[in-house]
């Protein structure tokens, strides 16, 4: 008999830490492919996840997005169910001035993009890093509407916010994502923008804005940033 609190892990436990760490293991991304996930992103972080090699994802946060995919996993399954119109984790590209834009979009249905968030907490307004994921998936898909949706873990309430495409953003991201192209070219490192994400951010021990500006969000738990 296995006794409460005894340390041996079990199959479930086991399958699904290998799975979240396998993938944490980011492969090899070629300097001219950016990802539409990585549209919110600072420029130095997108310029790290090409260039510092070997960083580990710290083990509390393989954790929290662990509560995140198997809500993502579950919910796509249930909208494929009962929806047959509904397409989930469909891919697009599309190149422009040398480089390729990448993302997989949750729901495409109606001609619009339906991205889920999972958080701790439902924000008064969509996250900017959110509104730019979503605004590069319109651009990459052709639609001019999207919802993101979140989903608060802690009450199981939702909340949709619906985005229209913006040409403006667009192209502050197809220009950021060149800028950094750019700065890959030269090995030289771009700037940073601090937002809220940095905590969740794993090359912040050696990114200056926590150097620099002594970056610590204190009083804010980690549970409490949107992932």
């Amino acid at each position: 008999m296995t006794l409460v609190g005894d340390e041996q892990m079990s199959v479930i436990e086991d399958i699904l830490i290998d799975y979240m760490r396998k993938m944490a293991q980011e492969g090899p991304i070629a300097d001219n492919i950016f990802n539409a996930s990585e549209a919110g992103f600072c420029p130095l972080r997108i310029y790290y996840t090409r260039r510092a090699k070997d960083v580990p994802e710290p083990e509390e946060f393989l954790y929290l997005k662990m509560r995140g995919t198997l809500m993502h996993l579950g919910v796509l399954y249930i909208v494929k169910q009962e929806n047959p119109l509904a397409e989930t984790e469909v891919p697009f590209e599309r190149e422009i001035e040398g480089i390729t834009i990448k993302g997989r979009v949750d729901v495409l249905v109606n001609h619009t993009v339906e991205e889920l968030k999972t958080v701790s907490k439902i924000p008064p307004k969509p996250y900017e890093e959110h509104i730019a994921q979503v605004q590069t998936y319109m651009w990459l898909t052709g639609c001019h509407d999207a919802n993101i949706v979140y989903y608060d873990v802690n009450t199981g309430k939702m909340k949709s916010y619906h985005i229209e495409k913006d040409d403006l953003v667009i192209n502050d991201i197809i220009n950021k994502f060149l800028y950094v192209y750019e700065c890959l070219m030269k090995d030289l490192e771009p700037s940073y923008k601090v937002s809220s994400f940095c905590s969740l951010c794993k090359y912040k021990p050696f990114c200056p804005a926590f150097k620099n500006t002594k970056l610590f969000f204190k009083g804010q738990s980690i549970t409490e940033i949107p992932y």
